[in-house]
């Protein structure tokens, strides 16, 4: 949902049950055009939330003058202070592979790797691994559901002779 049109969207989407409070929608619209203005990108678009155990992670997602460029991605857990995530490697996927459960909602907490508590009945040998933080999870998480149902129909975009893609204007609807 781009920000600029994020109190009609979340409307829409209110009567399926997902709704925000007054304060949050409030709040959520103020901050992603202050996160557009200050990193310098022309469309900032809420990705979504992911809902953790003590907190839920609100995923925003700010474009450049190319639609199909990489893209950066910021959380948030109040919907006013914004954070930028690390861009998504294969190395962080593999390592949250075998992370189950739901989210702490604290980006500082940190999971023990899995190969670690195989290893737990050598309690004398040297550590070896380093713990990984939910943050890198979230990263890992938010790059494999955009991976798997992310889907831009035909004709959505169009490259510009100069190099550029960027939104087709005879697609938008009335």
């Amino acid at each position: 949902m781009d920000a600029e049109t994020l109190p009609y969207a979340l409307d829409l989407v209110a009567g399926s049950g997902v709704c925000l409070s007054p304060e949050k929608r409030a709040a959520l619209r103020t901050s992603l055009l202050l996160v557009r203005r200050d990193y310098r990108f022309e469309q900032v678009r809420l990705w979504g939330r992911l809902q953790g155990i003590r907190g839920a992670y609100y995923i925003a997602e700010g474009l450049g003058p190319d639609r199909v460029g990489a893209r950066s991605r910021l959380y948030s857990l109040n919907c006013v202070d914004w954070s930028l995530l690390p861009p998504p490697t294969e190395e962080m996927v593999a390592m949250t592979a075998a992370l189950k459960g739901r989210f702490q909602g604290d980006p500082s907490y940190e999971y023990e790797p899995p190969e670690k508590k195989e290893d737990a009945e050598r309690p004398y040998e040297e550590e070896t691994g380093s713990m990984l933080k939910e943050e890198i999870r979230l990263v890992a998480t938010v790059h494999q559901i955009d991976k798997a149902v992310g889907i831009v129909p035909r004709g959505a975009y169009v490259k510009s002779p100069l190099g550029p893609v960027h939104e087709n204007r005879n697609f938008e609807g009335n």
